[in-house]
């Protein structure tokens, strides 16, 4: 079975976003955040759902995104490890990545 694992930069990520949507409505944040809780479920049960990116940098080379169910605007990026899918980040589709992921 598949384990998730949420990396401290994650749970950052979605505090920051909870906090960014909750200045205009605190539910639609809850809904946000509940979404991509039932997408990182979603992820490891079928961890290959994502599509592989192709970031620069060599410990990034392994990192698959895939959009939050009902909100795609925002982007899941993991990692498959063994039997463990690793949130690394949760972001905004309009951010820069390669800026963000440091592509050398």
């Amino acid at each position: 079975m598949t384990r998730l694992v949420l990396a401290p930069s994650a749970r950052d990520d979605l505090d920051a976003i909870h906090s960014y949507i909750s200045a205009d409505n605190s539910q639609v944040a809850d809904r946000v955040i509940d979404s991509a809780f039932e997408t990182f479920a979603l992820l490891t049960r079928n961890p290959e759902l994502g599509r592989g990116r192709n970031f620069q940098k060599p410990s990034l080379r392994a990192l698959r995104s895939f959009g939050i169910s009902t909100y795609p605007n925002h982007v899941i990026f993991y990692r498959l490890k063994d039997d463990v899918v690793e949130i690394v980040r949760v972001l905004h589709g309009a951010r820069d990545f390669d800026e963000l992921f440091g592509a050398e």
